[in-house]
């Protein structure tokens, strides 16, 4: 009996021996598979790559100028369209001054447009003296002026034309007996210009 104890003694002792080796072969087998702590690492700036023909960036392409501007400008779709320029106002040209006709002591009748001036000059002499002429029909011809020189005997005057129609211009001559500026009348003489006046 005593042989029979001893044995299952020694058989219980391996058993021992045997479960806790295999306990610890697990443990160390999941402490090998654990993954080691991480460990912090320091990190720092790189210094600049210089850059060469391969790393660096694409030239800005040149602006262009002057036509090829304007024409990328005027070629560029949904621009808008520049307003067109005024065109240049030729300058007023001055006001002409108004025709002149004139006549004198010879003439009987003359035509004339509106607006246009008539110089009657009438010449004389000591003897024979012209008065100023002047118009019985001032709505047609207006007189501007007029004056008649005793010592020369002439004399003139100039009218503007205001309205179309028949006008007259009255003219009068002195004949004296002697000759000058003091001398007597001896006879007086009246002439008549007729002045048509059209539109």
């Amino acid at each position: 009996m005593r042989g029979r104890r001893g044995v299952a003694a020694a058989i219980a002792a391996v058993l021992g021996l045997l479960a806790l080796g295999a306990s610890t072969a697990v443990v160390v087998a999941v402490a090998g598979h654990r993954p080691p702590p991480a460990v912090p690492v320091g990190t720092r700036r790189l210094p600049p790559v210089p850059a060469t023909d391969a790393t660096a960036p694409p030239a800005a392409a040149a602006r262009p100028t002057g036509a090829v501007a304007a024409a990328s400008a005027t070629a560029t779709p949904g621009a808008p369209t520049p307003a067109p320029a005024p065109p240049a106002t030729a300058p007023t040209p001055a006001s002409s001054p108004p025709a002149t006709v004139r006549v004198d002591e010879t003439t009987a009748a003359v035509t004339i447009r509106v607006g246009t001036l008539l110089d009657v000059e009438l010449h004389g002499d000591p003897g024979d003296r012209w008065s100023e002429p002047d118009t019985p029909t001032p709505a047609l011809l207006l007189r501007l002026s007029g004056s008649a020189d005793a010592a020369t005997g002439d004399a003139q005057a100039t009218f503007r034309a205001l309205a179309a129609g028949d006008a007259v211009v009255m003219i009068e001559r002195s004949t004296s007996c002697s000759s000058g500026p003091n001398g007597g009348v001896c006879g007086v003489e009246a002439r008549r210009i007729a002045v048509t006046v059209t539109a």
